[in-house]
């Protein structure tokens, strides 16, 4: 059993280094594949494929596993990564309850204010970054964790807590958000009328019906546009109730709309 591509995401809007490391990657399976003392090849973080060539990833894929990340799972991801930067070393030690492990609570109030936009920041963060199928990549902490370069003072002595301001926080998610919306737009080039009107804050939710004229019937049928947006995460499908009346409707997730008065 070999395991692989274990590729840091922080590039993930890279699109030339991706494709290099791909690249690479079809190399070395075609070199190890040759050998006769190797039966099974395991692949982790295969949406990397996804993201290049669906073709590409069928050549090597042939059954997928998603790993569910509980919140506590994904603040954690969060804490280390920002607790790794040189600069907080110290305060990183003092955090440690275990070896690996850093108290998650207290890490929180050391790096965050107590809320941000009237939320406990912890609810924020998660919600602001669930997609529209309920879903919070890991590779989302990697990126938020811009936050620092968004800081005030990121190169100076640690003497003050919370380390990040709302504002600096509220930036960085501004940043991914772009980020996440770039992602739909020009790497799936699905419906990007539909999108691009929801970018601008024209559409937050909506039936299918009041949207329709906005697809374009040469990219395909209008349902399968759709339900590859919703597989994207890009919609989120909800059911609303008027009295004895009910409809379905679509509504765009926060991560991709966040603070469109930044945009």
């Amino acid at each position: 059993m070999v395991l692989r591509d274990r590729i840091d995401e922080t590039f993930n809007y890279d699109r030339g280094l991706q494709e290099a490391l791909v690249q690479a990657l079809l190399q070395a399976e075609a070199w190890v594949s040759r050998l006769d003392n190797i039966d099974l090849v395991v692949f982790l973080r295969t949406d990397l494929f996804e993201l290049y060539d669906i073709q590409e990833k069928n050549k090597l894929v042939s059954r997928s596993l998603v790993l569910e990340w509980s919140e506590e799972d994904w603040l954690q991801v969060l804490i280390r990564r920002v607790f790794a930067n040189e600069l907080f070393d110290q305060l990183a030690r003092r955090l440690r309850v275990a070896d690996e492990e850093i108290e998650m609570r207290a890490a929180l109030e050391v790096l965050f204010p107590a809320e941000i936009e009237n939320q406990p920041v912890d609810r924020w963060l998660v919600d602001s970054l669930r997609n529209g199928n309920g879903d919070i990549s890991p590779r989302l902490s990697v990126l938020l964790h811009l936050t620092r370069e968004r800081s005030a003072r990121p190169d100076a002595v640690v003497a003050t807590v919370p380390l990040f301001t709302a504002d600096a926080v509220q930036r960085a998610m501004t940043n991914l958000s772009d980020l996440s919306f770039s992602e739909v737009v020009n790497d799936f080039k699905v419906a990007p009328t539909v999108v691009l009107n929801c970018r601008a804050g024209k559409l937050t939710s909506f039936t299918l019906s009041e949207v329709e004229q906005l697809f374009d019937n040469t990219e395909g049928k209008i349902g399968d546009q759709v339900r590859l947006l919703e597989r994207l995460g890009f919609l989120e499908r909800v059911v609303e109730q008027r009295g004895t009346q009910t409809r379905s409707l679509f509504r765009v997730p926060r991560l991709y709309t966040h603070r469109w008065d930044y945009a």
